[in-house]
């Protein structure tokens, strides 16, 4: 079976996406800055990755996604976090990958 894509079709299409891409600037002023994408392929959808893992984490915290959803893996050779989670109606994938030295470090801390 085949997904079925829904193209834009026009920019207000990704009206909805890029609403709540400023709606979360607006509502919270100290969200670390990201490069955040929306597709005409997917219009509903924004695409969100930070640039270390504490600004993940603020953005976790931000969307109210538990701890036990983000999904760790590793993407050409680093760590990699993510989540996907749904607001307004708009599906976010917020992602952010470092060395994995970073996570042999922070847990030798620990």
């Amino acid at each position: 079976m085949t997904e079925q894509i829904d193209f834009a079709a026009s920019l207000s299409d990704q009206g909805r996406a890029l609403k709540l891409a400023a709606e979360l600037a607006a509502k919270n002023p100290p969200l670390p800055p990201a490069y955040i994408t929306c597709s005409g392929i997917t219009p509903y959808q924004l695409t969100v990755l930070v640039d270390h893992p504490g600004e993940f984490e603020a953005w976790r915290e931000a969307l109210n996604v538990a701890p036990e959803d983000v999904i760790p893996g590793v993407l050409t050779g680093k760590a990699k976090l993510s989540f996907d989670v749904s607001v307004a109606r708009v599906s976010l994938h917020v992602w952010v990958t470092f060395p994995l030295a970073e996570v042999e470090t922070e847990e030798a801390a620990a």
